[in-house]
């Protein structure tokens, strides 16, 4: 056990030889069981404060879950929409598309197969770049990773 000299400021009350301080000065200082009941009311103070602030966190939370679920929503039924009219639209470019083979002489079967292979082209497309959109969620890096850390380990 170490023992720390402290030096007293010089308006600090002198000790007598005893260690008692000057009988003014200690019956103005608050004893060790009323300092005790001080800090615990503080302490509580501090804990309802504590508590009352998570409650609104908690509260502030489910707020914004629930608006980030309604904005899911709507945000869905909004690209519902856009696939509508960009189907309409595709469908308008295409009709467009064959009747100018047509008038360009070629027959219709043949306008339409034209149309048709390339809708299905532009599908097949759409289709691959998901597939690699998908293929980023797949936590192909963190399981390699992780299959590396494995190996170390053994």
């Amino acid at each position: 056990m170490s023992h720390v000299r402290q030096e007293l400021p010089a308006n600090a009350p002198a000790a007598d030889p005893a260690g008692a301080t000057e009988p003014a000065a200690a019956a103005s200082a608050p004893g060790l069981f009323e300092a005790i009941r001080q800090l615990i009311g503080e302490g509580g103070e501090i804990g309802q404060a504590a508590q009352s602030a998570v409650g609104s966190l908690a509260r502030l939370a489910s707020a914004e879950a629930a608006l980030a679920r309604s904005a899911v929503v709507r945000g869905l039924a909004m690209v519902a929409l856009a696939l509508v009219a960009a189907l309409v639209g595709l469908l308008y470019l295409l009709a467009t598309a064959t009747s100018l083979l047509v008038a360009a002489g070629l027959p219709l079967a043949a306008a339409l197969a034209v149309s048709t292979v390339a809708v299905l082209a532009l599908t097949g497309l759409l289709l691959w770049r998901a597939r690699r959109l998908f293929g980023l969620a797949t936590f192909e890096r963190t399981r390699h990773q992780l299959g590396r850390l494995r190996e170390g380990w053994q």
